[in-house]
């Protein structure tokens, strides 16, 4: 079991390291977009620079559709959907390496002294290395879905529900091939695992994760601050007004266990003005607002006890 978690570990993080490689002409247009926004509001000459280190999780969203259409490459948008497809498939078998994997504050290193074996890791539209590896897996999936198409948004999502959500019998799939999951390489311990799992404790320290799964998560477990105007963005743009409905549905399986960590204020304050939101879209969106709909009703039985409704 530890030499699967530690390779499982060592594998999503190499790949999600890739995903930003191949995903770092969006992202830095993203930013770009950001501070563009920024320059044109009131605080253009007090507020301080977009840059990654300030970027929260839910920092990019609403940039999709301001990002040029030729910004991405098509051999880098093949490299992307390949990545993703890998990682759902593996993730959904051996899903309580996944969920602890997305529990991680911070993304693993991939060597024990801290370097990258890729020259992308220098900069990527000023995303660093450095940058990265100081954001959790779940932050840097959301960056993704900000930007993503929606072919390739509903496997993001995907993955995020994958770590985030709690499912039932998660771990009756946990004894599987490993081969199943579409990585090469056999499972045979060689020497050259064998000294992977001797630096595991440099890759993978112990308190970078949060490992029992039983107790209920919170919003830090998953290297997450968020505000209550962060979770309706999410809401109104992915719940609401996402183009299909895989989209809208994962999004809100994700939203409804975001929302079970906030605080009684939070929730009390989202609440409030998600119904506003409904109210005001749900007659123009149609059969397409159901997902949003069967959200606020979740949400009402789940935590109506506790909120002022």
């Amino acid at each position: 079991y530890l030499y699967h978690q530690v390779k499982d570990r060592y594998i999503y993080s190499f790949q999600i390291r890739n995903l930003i490689r191949f995903c770092g002409d969006q992202l830095g247009a993203a930013v770009v977009v950001k501070e563009k926004a920024r320059q044109c509001g009131e605080n253009w000459m007090s507020g301080e620079a977009y840059k990654w280190s300030t970027v929260g999780a839910m920092g990019l969203l609403g940039t999709k559709d301001l990002i040029p259409e030729d910004t991405i490459r098509m051999e880098n948008a093949d490299s992307v959907a390949k990545i993703l497809d890998n990682l759902c498939e593996i993730a959904n078998i051996r899903n309580a390496n996944w969920k602890q994997f997305c529990r991680m504050h911070h993304l693993p290193r991939i060597s024990r002294h801290g370097k990258s074996r890729s020259p992308w890791t220098d900069a990527i539209n000023g995303l660093s290395d450095q940058s990265i590896s100081q954001a959790s897996p779940v932050c840097i999936l959301l960056w993704l879905v900000s930007t993503l198409d929606d072919g390739d948004l509903e496997k993001a999502l995907k993955l995020i529900e994958l770590g985030v959500v709690q499912q039932e019998n998660q771990d009756a799939h946990e004894d599987e091939d490993y081969e199943s999951c579409g990585f090469s390489g056999t499972d045979a311990v060689n020497e050259g695992e064998v000294g992977m799992l001797r630096e595991s404790r440099f890759l993978f320290p112990a308190e970078s994760v949060n490992e029992n799964l039983s107790h209920p998560a919170s919003l830090s477990d998953f290297g997450l601050h968020l505000t209550s105007h962060d979770i309706e963005a999410f809401s109104i743009q992915f719940v609401l007004q996402g183009r299909t409905p895989e989209i809208r549905d994962s999004a809100a399986k994700i939203l409804s266990n975001l929302v079970s960590m906030a605080s009684n204020v939070d929730k009390q304050a989202l609440f409030s003005r998600l119904l506003a939101v409904a109210f005001t879209n749900i007659g123009s969106l149609g059969q397409s607002a159901s997902e949003f709909l069967r959200f606020l009703q979740g949400l009402t039985s789940q935590h109506g006890a506790s909120l002022d409704l």
